[in-house]
């Protein structure tokens, strides 16, 4: 161990010591989530008796209601079945999973039904960021390791707000892979207008999507991934049953409204 990295142990060391202190100062102290407060518990043990409220992240609904749809010329018209995931180029992300399960799902459908189906790999890409870089380039070659056809793989980098928005009212399921995310709003953006979920099941998305209700929750597993894709694309009813309950979990859950009135009882030390 060199000099530098020992000296950054201690260094870090010596701020989370303060972290953790200056957490434990608060009168309350709040979580996004319950597996945030599970993580908490066991990263903090001077803490781990104490008392955590959940608070749920809110979305602005006002802002996905005002923003039109856009063109996205990338994305061929043809495209009846579209799958997207949504998450910045990044390894922990879990991108893979996605392509994996894609081509996986061509030995669960038809060939007619499979090339009606199209997989958007889009998210945040920072062209001074090395592991945007790299991971990137390396879920370009996966795909062409499965001999995914082309022109049912799309890839956007850096979608604009317009472009996300869209891509989520367009598409047939989005695909959620982060394993142990401690919340995850993309799920939550996703059921708001209408678009079932396919995550895994671990972490927030645990408590963002009811299973069967909002979204599906599946296994960190392609064929597991796939079989869920298979199904929204032959289930109509559940499809529409999963477009009609999602809305309504995020505006009772998760929309400013209900995030204020969350906030406003733990103020006033309320019972919700």
């Amino acid at each position: 161990m060199t000099f530098l990295s020992a000296y950054l142990i201690k260094f870090r060391y010596f701020l989370d010591s303060i972290e953790e202190f200056s957490t434990g100062l608060a009168d309350v102290i709040c979580v996004n989530s319950m597996f945030t407060a599970s993580v908490f518990k066991q990263t903090f043990k001077s803490l781990k008796d104490r008392e955590l409220t959940v608070l749920y992240p809110s979305l602005n609904t006002e802002f996905f209601d005002k923003t039109e749809e856009c063109s996205i010329p990338e994305i061929p018209e043809s495209a009846e079945y579209i799958f997207t995931s949504l998450n910045r180029f990044e390894v922990k992300k879990n991108i893979k999973l996605a392509i994996e399960a894609f081509a996986y799902l061509r030995t669960l459908v038809s060939d007619d039904e499979f090339s009606k189906c199209h997989l958007v790999l889009a998210g945040g890409y920072d062209q001074l960021n090395q592991e945007n870089i790299d991971y990137f380039k390396e879920l370009v070659e996966y795909v062409d390791f499965f001999s995914l056809p082309q022109e049912q793989v799309t890839f956007l980098r850096s979608p604009s707000d317009e472009e996300k928005i869209t891509l989520l009212r367009r598409s047939r399921a989005v695909l959620y892979t982060p394993h142990n995310e401690h919340f995850g709003i993309v799920p939550v953006e996703s059921m708001y207008v209408g678009t079932p979920v396919i995550a895994v099941n671990s972490g927030g998305p645990k408590e963002s999507i009811v299973h069967l209700e909002t979204g599906l929750l599946a296994e960190q597993l392609p064929e597991a991934f796939a079989e869920c894709m298979a199904r929204l694309i032959r289930d109509e009813p559940l499809v529409k049953k999963l477009r009609q309950m999602g809305p309504k979990r995020v505006h009772d859950l998760f929309a400013f409204e209900a995030f204020s009135s969350r906030l406003d009882h733990i103020v006033k030390g309320e019972e919700f």
